[in-house]
């Protein structure tokens, strides 16, 4: 993958899971998301739509960085830590 396929990963993570909670969320009749924590969402026996999303952001985020270290690691790269 390239480093662009990379770091899209981690654009894409945030909405991703945003959507998905949302839309599990709003298929529950008794989860308030006010009351109840996102993560409430895994539990019962829909649980693994939350719990897959969990597991496939993360992979995104992990993604990301990969690409991150590819993209830092590059000479003269800004996003390296030690450009001024």
């Amino acid at each position: 993958m390239g480093n662009q396929a990379l770091l899209a990963c981690g654009i894409a993570a945030g909405p991703v899971f945003t959507l998905a909670y949302v839309l599990e969320g709003a298929s529950r009749v008794d989860y308030k998301p006010f009351r109840h924590p996102v993560s409430s969402l895994s539990l019962g026996c829909a649980g693994r739509v939350q719990t897959v999303n969990i597991l496939f952001v993360g992979l995104l985020s992990l993604i990301f960085a990969v690409g991150l270290w590819h993209v830092g690691s590059a000479p003269a790269s800004p996003w390296a830590a030690g450009s001024p």
